[in-house]
């Protein structure tokens, strides 16, 4: 279950949705939880 609730998490994120609710969490607004940081690509290294 817990798996599944950070995989919802992650969508959200990475759709650019909400992820939290202001009325259960007390929060002051509805925003994007986390931020997805790209890998660089592999440097050639011959």
């Amino acid at each position: 279950m817990e798996a599944l609730a950070f995989a919802w998490l992650a969508w959200r994120t990475l759709a650019g949705l909400p992820g939290n609710l202001p009325s259960v969490t007390g929060a002051s607004e509805a925003s994007v939880l986390g931020a997805i940081f790209p890998a660089n690509p592999p440097q050639n290294r011959s």
